[in-house]
């Protein structure tokens, strides 16, 4: 499945436009301390603020790096460069574009926060922690610090303290859905998805647009039931996606809620999105072969590849009917070739084929 453009920004990558948008602004005043961008500079930051709007985030970084080249002393351009570079997936790029831009304008509260994020990525959970703190610091107010110094904590291992973390800043901000969502997220990686589901459902309260509050709900529903109120969640979810990756996610999850219902016929469709390159947990297939699509076989080599493991070829292997047709198995007849010795003594191998 292609993965479809995004055709619209989500709320981070709006804040981060408007970031851009007021250093521009900042950049043209007549501030003796703040760095001049020149002429060509900007009109290549313009073009490439342009086609961030658009959610076009090739041409934005060939325009941002176009305005790096005009003005090696523009943080504003290495920092949308960063903003481009993190949305083609090219973290470690972007890391590196928000360390040049640092060190041009410490000043650029925002830039603590894409770096961290950015550091986070990369499972650079020192330094992240690092700059998630010096933005709470410079912004103590603002839910994204703590928020993202909480997950960053979380991803560590060191639960206890995300845990304070957020409870502090929901004290200070009891109002933010997004700091409740993340103290779900918490809980719910450790099990206790009910009260996962108290946390979630106080986050779609406070923001009743907030799909990854359903989502979350959806999921920590799926666990403790009922399936019912699980799928209607995942429903809201998909209603109020900003982005494609999110669609994918929930449509992967609704997918097996379906199934865990008994509903296989609708949660394959759903399931599908397993394939979808925009997909966090997407699988994918090094095998330079048209996928079956229930076509018949009969004379025919037929590769399988297992998705999780074994047990999920020695379930296809149970399925097939004997010498219907050639069977080779991406993990190689070592593993599996005694099985169907006795039934299938031609069955050849390719070796490991699969990455994922």
């Amino acid at each position: 499945m292609n993965a479809r453009q995004a055709t619209q920004l989500s709320e981070d990558q709006a804040t981060n436009l408007a970031t851009i948008s007021r250093l521009m602004k900042e950049a043209r005043s007549t501030q003796p301390d703040r760095h001049q961008p020149n002429r060509e500079s900007l009109n290549a930051i313009r073009r490439a603020v342009a086609h961030y709007k658009k959610c076009e985030w090739k041409e934005a970084a060939v325009a941002a790096a176009e305005a790096a080249d005009h003005d090696q002393r523009s943080s504003i351009a290495f920092h949308m460069l960063g903003l481009a570079l993190a949305n083609l997936n090219q973290k470690h790029k972007a890391f590196t574009m928000y360390e040049r831009a640092l060190a041009l304008d410490p000043t650029d509260t925002d830039l603590y926060l894409n770096i961290g994020t950015a550091a986070w990525d990369l499972k650079l959970y020192d330094g992240a922690c690092k700059a998630f703190r010096a933005y709470i610091e410079m912004k103590p107010r603002c839910h994204k610090g703590y928020n993202n110094l909480a997950g960053c904590l979380r991803d560590k291992g060191e639960i206890d303290q995300a845990i304070e973390v957020v409870r502090n800043a929901i004290f200070l901000m009891p109002e933010e859905a997004m700091l409740w969502n993340t103290l779900g997220t918490i809980m719910g990686e450790q099990s206790d998805f009910e009260g996962a589901v108290t946390f979630y459902r106080e986050a779609a309260r406070l923001a009743p647009k907030m799909a990854r509050a359903y989502h979350n709900l959806g999921h920590a529903l799926s666990h403790t039931g009922p399936f019912d109120e699980a799928l209607a969640n995942f429903d809201l979810a998909l209603k109020y996606c900003e982005n494609d990756a999110d669609r994918a996610e929930t449509l992967h999850a609704r997918g097996i809620c379906l199934a865990a219902m008994g509903r296989l016929k609708d949660a394959w469709p759903d399931y599908e999105e397993r394939l979808n390159p925009r997909c966090s947990q997407a699988i994918y297939f090094a095998i330079s072969a048209p996928r079956w699509h229930g076509e018949d076989l009969t004379g025919k080599k037929f590769l399988f590849a297992g998705e999780q493991g074994l047990g999920d070829e020695i379930m296809l292997a149970g399925l097939v009917p004997d010498r219907a047709y050639e069977i080779v198995f991406a993990s190689g007849a070592s593993r599996l070739g005694p099985c169907r010795a006795r039934t299938a003594p031609t069955e050849t191998a390719t070796g490991p084929v699969r990455i994922a």
